[in-house]
Protein backbone atom coordinates (compact mmCIF):
# COMPACT_ATOMS: atom_id res chain seq x y z
CA UNK A 1 0.00 0.00 0.00
CA UNK A 2 1.28 3.44 -0.81
CA UNK A 3 0.61 7.09 -1.52
CA UNK A 4 1.98 10.08 -3.35
CA UNK A 5 2.04 13.38 -1.44
CA UNK A 6 2.59 16.57 -3.41
CA UNK A 7 1.13 19.37 -1.30
CA UNK A 8 1.56 17.72 2.11
CA UNK A 9 4.68 16.80 4.02
CA UNK A 10 5.43 13.09 4.19
CA UNK A 11 4.89 13.14 7.95
CA UNK A 12 1.49 14.87 7.79
CA UNK A 13 0.28 12.69 4.93
CA UNK A 14 1.33 9.54 6.76
CA UNK A 15 -0.57 10.64 9.87
CA UNK A 16 -3.71 11.27 7.84
CA UNK A 17 -3.90 8.16 5.67
CA UNK A 18 -1.29 5.79 7.08
CA UNK A 19 2.43 5.32 6.42
CA UNK A 20 3.04 4.41 2.76
CA UNK A 21 5.13 1.39 1.89
CA UNK A 22 5.55 2.59 -1.70
CA UNK A 23 5.61 5.97 -3.43
CA UNK A 24 6.48 7.63 -6.74
CA UNK A 25 9.34 9.90 -7.76
CA UNK A 26 9.13 11.83 -11.04
CA UNK A 27 11.86 13.24 -13.24
CA UNK A 28 11.82 14.58 -16.77
CA UNK A 29 15.50 13.68 -16.97
CA UNK A 30 17.14 11.39 -14.45
CA UNK A 31 19.93 12.97 -12.38
CA UNK A 32 23.38 11.41 -12.58
CA UNK A 33 23.10 9.73 -9.20
CA UNK A 34 20.37 8.16 -7.14
CA UNK A 35 18.78 9.91 -4.16
CA UNK A 36 15.74 9.04 -2.06
CA UNK A 37 14.71 12.71 -2.15
CA UNK A 38 13.88 12.63 1.55
CA UNK A 39 11.65 9.54 1.38
CA UNK A 40 12.23 7.31 4.43
CA UNK A 41 14.27 4.12 4.12
CA UNK A 42 12.24 0.97 3.60
CA UNK A 43 9.72 2.60 1.24
CA UNK A 44 9.68 1.19 -2.30
CA UNK A 45 10.47 3.94 -4.81
CA UNK A 46 8.95 3.71 -8.27
CA UNK A 47 10.98 6.25 -10.22
CA UNK A 48 9.59 7.58 -13.50
CA UNK A 49 11.54 9.52 -16.13
CA UNK A 50 10.54 10.71 -19.59
CA UNK A 51 13.62 11.76 -21.51
CA UNK A 52 16.42 9.34 -22.48
CA UNK A 53 19.80 10.87 -21.59
CA UNK A 54 23.30 9.70 -20.80
CA UNK A 55 22.36 9.93 -17.11
CA UNK A 56 20.25 6.77 -17.34
CA UNK A 57 23.28 4.51 -17.12
CA UNK A 58 25.01 6.41 -14.31
CA UNK A 59 21.77 6.72 -12.31
CA UNK A 60 21.04 2.99 -12.57
CA UNK A 61 24.62 2.12 -11.58
CA UNK A 62 24.42 4.40 -8.55
CA UNK A 63 21.39 2.64 -7.01
CA UNK A 64 22.73 0.69 -4.01
CA UNK A 65 22.04 -3.03 -3.88
CA UNK A 66 20.02 -2.69 -0.67
CA UNK A 67 17.64 -0.05 -2.08
CA UNK A 68 14.14 -1.09 -3.16
CA UNK A 69 13.81 0.84 -6.42
CA UNK A 70 12.02 0.29 -9.71
CA UNK A 71 12.53 2.38 -12.84
CA UNK A 72 9.81 3.38 -15.29
CA UNK A 73 10.34 4.95 -18.69
CA UNK A 74 7.65 7.44 -19.74
CA UNK A 75 4.62 6.51 -17.66
CA UNK A 76 1.28 7.01 -19.44
CA UNK A 77 3.03 7.07 -22.80
CA UNK A 78 -0.30 6.60 -24.56
CA UNK A 79 -0.91 10.33 -24.17
CA UNK A 80 2.35 11.42 -25.75
CA UNK A 81 3.44 8.99 -28.47
CA UNK A 82 2.00 8.85 -32.00
CA UNK A 83 2.06 5.05 -31.98
CA UNK A 84 2.57 2.13 -29.67
CA UNK A 85 5.35 0.75 -31.84
CA UNK A 86 7.43 3.91 -31.48
CA UNK A 87 7.02 3.89 -27.70
CA UNK A 88 7.79 0.16 -27.34
CA UNK A 89 10.97 0.61 -29.39
CA UNK A 90 12.20 3.35 -27.05
CA UNK A 91 11.04 1.47 -23.95
CA UNK A 92 12.99 -1.62 -25.01
CA UNK A 93 16.12 0.43 -25.65
CA UNK A 94 15.89 2.08 -22.22
CA UNK A 95 15.28 -1.25 -20.53
CA UNK A 96 18.39 -2.70 -22.14
CA UNK A 97 20.46 0.27 -20.93
CA UNK A 98 19.25 -0.10 -17.37
CA UNK A 99 19.70 -3.87 -17.28
CA UNK A 100 23.22 -3.55 -18.63
CA UNK A 101 24.07 -0.92 -16.02
CA UNK A 102 22.37 -2.62 -13.08
CA UNK A 103 20.67 -5.97 -13.76
CA UNK A 104 19.08 -6.06 -10.30
CA UNK A 105 16.91 -2.96 -10.85
CA UNK A 106 13.39 -3.87 -12.05
CA UNK A 107 12.17 -1.98 -15.12
CA UNK A 108 8.40 -1.45 -15.11
CA UNK A 109 5.69 -0.29 -17.49
CA UNK A 110 3.03 2.14 -16.24
CA UNK A 111 -0.01 2.53 -18.48
CA UNK A 112 -2.58 5.32 -18.43
CA UNK A 113 -6.02 4.00 -17.58
CA UNK A 114 -7.75 6.57 -19.82
CA UNK A 115 -6.15 4.92 -22.86
CA UNK A 116 -7.84 1.55 -22.39
CA UNK A 117 -11.38 2.73 -23.06
CA UNK A 118 -12.93 2.01 -26.45
CA UNK A 119 -11.59 4.29 -29.15
CA UNK A 120 -8.51 5.30 -27.15
CA UNK A 121 -4.91 4.65 -28.26
CA UNK A 122 -4.11 1.84 -25.83
CA UNK A 123 -7.22 -0.22 -26.52
CA UNK A 124 -5.46 -2.45 -29.07
CA UNK A 125 -2.61 -3.28 -26.68
CA UNK A 126 0.07 -1.78 -28.92
CA UNK A 127 1.70 0.22 -26.11
CA UNK A 128 2.35 -2.80 -23.90
CA UNK A 129 6.07 -3.72 -24.08
CA UNK A 130 7.07 -7.39 -24.23
CA UNK A 131 9.56 -7.75 -21.39
CA UNK A 132 8.83 -5.39 -18.50
CA UNK A 133 9.39 -6.76 -15.01
CA UNK A 134 6.08 -5.32 -13.78
CA UNK A 135 2.94 -3.98 -15.44
CA UNK A 136 1.12 -1.22 -13.58
CA UNK A 137 -1.76 1.16 -14.27
CA UNK A 138 -2.52 4.77 -13.34
CA UNK A 139 -6.27 4.83 -12.79
CA UNK A 140 -8.57 7.74 -11.95
CA UNK A 141 -12.33 8.09 -11.75
CA UNK A 142 -13.70 11.60 -11.41
CA UNK A 143 -17.25 10.33 -10.96
CA UNK A 144 -19.72 12.85 -12.41
CA UNK A 145 -21.59 13.64 -9.23
CA UNK A 146 -19.73 10.54 -7.97
CA UNK A 147 -22.60 8.31 -8.98
CA UNK A 148 -20.37 6.80 -11.66
CA UNK A 149 -17.58 5.61 -9.36
CA UNK A 150 -16.98 1.93 -10.09
CA UNK A 151 -15.00 -0.81 -8.35
CA UNK A 152 -11.96 -1.88 -10.36
CA UNK A 153 -13.55 -5.26 -11.03
CA UNK A 154 -16.28 -3.46 -13.02
CA UNK A 155 -14.16 -0.67 -14.50
CA UNK A 156 -13.97 -1.31 -18.29
CA UNK A 157 -10.56 0.34 -18.68
CA UNK A 158 -9.00 -1.68 -15.85
CA UNK A 159 -10.45 -4.93 -17.14
CA UNK A 160 -9.44 -4.18 -20.74
CA UNK A 161 -5.86 -3.61 -19.61
CA UNK A 162 -5.87 -6.83 -17.59
CA UNK A 163 -7.21 -8.84 -20.52
CA UNK A 164 -4.63 -7.40 -22.91
CA UNK A 165 -1.85 -8.28 -20.49
CA UNK A 166 -3.17 -11.82 -20.09
CA UNK A 167 -3.30 -12.27 -23.87
CA UNK A 168 0.39 -11.33 -24.00
CA UNK A 169 1.32 -13.66 -21.14
CA UNK A 170 1.64 -10.97 -18.45
CA UNK A 171 -0.14 -10.11 -15.22
CA UNK A 172 -1.46 -6.84 -13.85
CA UNK A 173 0.67 -5.87 -10.85
CA UNK A 174 -1.33 -2.99 -9.41
CA UNK A 175 -2.08 0.72 -9.39
CA UNK A 176 0.84 3.14 -9.28
CA UNK A 177 -1.58 6.07 -9.25
CA UNK A 178 -5.13 5.57 -7.96
CA UNK A 179 -7.74 8.26 -7.41
CA UNK A 180 -11.44 7.84 -6.77
CA UNK A 181 -13.72 10.84 -6.69
CA UNK A 182 -12.41 14.30 -7.55
CA UNK A 183 -13.64 17.35 -5.67
CA UNK A 184 -13.96 20.61 -7.59
CA UNK A 185 -16.28 23.61 -7.86
CA UNK A 186 -18.86 21.56 -9.73
CA UNK A 187 -18.68 18.65 -7.28
CA UNK A 188 -18.28 19.85 -3.68
CA UNK A 189 -17.85 17.14 -1.08
CA UNK A 190 -21.06 15.64 0.32
CA UNK A 191 -21.83 12.75 2.67
CA UNK A 192 -23.20 10.72 -0.24
CA UNK A 193 -19.98 11.21 -2.19
CA UNK A 194 -17.82 10.13 0.74
CA UNK A 195 -20.03 7.06 1.24
CA UNK A 196 -19.65 6.10 -2.42
CA UNK A 197 -15.87 6.51 -2.28
CA UNK A 198 -15.67 4.28 0.80
CA UNK A 199 -17.79 1.61 -0.88
CA UNK A 200 -15.38 1.58 -3.83
CA UNK A 201 -12.37 1.42 -1.50
CA UNK A 202 -13.83 -1.61 0.26
CA UNK A 203 -14.74 -3.39 -2.98
CA UNK A 204 -11.32 -2.71 -4.49
CA UNK A 205 -9.54 -3.97 -1.39
CA UNK A 206 -11.43 -7.26 -1.58
CA UNK A 207 -10.76 -7.57 -5.29
CA UNK A 208 -7.07 -6.65 -5.27
CA UNK A 209 -6.31 -8.88 -2.30
CA UNK A 210 -7.83 -11.76 -4.27
CA UNK A 211 -5.21 -11.30 -7.00
CA UNK A 212 -1.88 -12.69 -5.78
CA UNK A 213 0.09 -10.86 -8.48
CA UNK A 214 -0.83 -7.39 -7.11
CA UNK A 215 2.25 -5.68 -5.67
CA UNK A 216 1.34 -1.98 -5.54
CA UNK A 217 -1.75 0.10 -4.71
CA UNK A 218 -0.81 3.77 -4.41
CA UNK A 219 -3.29 6.52 -3.68
CA UNK A 220 -2.74 9.87 -5.43
CA UNK A 221 -3.20 11.96 -2.29
CA UNK A 222 -2.63 15.36 -3.80
CA UNK A 223 -4.21 18.41 -5.39
CA UNK A 224 -4.02 18.97 -9.13
CA UNK A 225 -2.35 22.35 -8.92
CA UNK A 226 -3.12 23.74 -12.40
CA UNK A 227 -6.86 23.10 -12.11
CA UNK A 228 -7.33 23.07 -8.35
CA UNK A 229 -9.10 19.70 -8.58
CA UNK A 230 -8.78 17.89 -5.26
CA UNK A 231 -7.83 14.22 -5.28
CA UNK A 232 -6.41 14.44 -1.76
CA UNK A 233 -8.46 12.79 0.98
CA UNK A 234 -9.45 15.82 3.05
CA UNK A 235 -12.39 14.40 5.02
CA UNK A 236 -11.86 12.29 8.14
CA UNK A 237 -13.98 9.34 6.98
CA UNK A 238 -12.06 8.87 3.73
CA UNK A 239 -8.75 9.27 5.54
CA UNK A 240 -9.78 6.69 8.12
CA UNK A 241 -10.94 4.26 5.43
CA UNK A 242 -7.65 4.44 3.53
CA UNK A 243 -5.60 4.33 6.74
CA UNK A 244 -7.37 1.11 7.71
CA UNK A 245 -6.53 -0.43 4.32
CA UNK A 246 -2.93 0.76 4.48
CA UNK A 247 -2.29 -0.70 7.92
CA UNK A 248 -3.87 -4.12 7.41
Amino acid sequence: MGARFNDLSWQKGARQIGPPHVTRLFYRQLPKTFSRQGIPDGVLLIVSYKQPTSNVTSYARSIPADEDVQLVFHHEAEADYPSGSKFVSQFNAQEQLVKKANPDVPFAFVAGGFAYRKGQPGYDGSFIPPNADYYYLDSYQRGDGWSQLQPAEKDPSVQRYRSLLAAKGHRFNGFTEYGRGAVDRSHPLTRAMVHQRMKVFAADERYLRSLPEIRVWTYWDTTDRPSGTQWRLTDKKSQKAWRAIATR
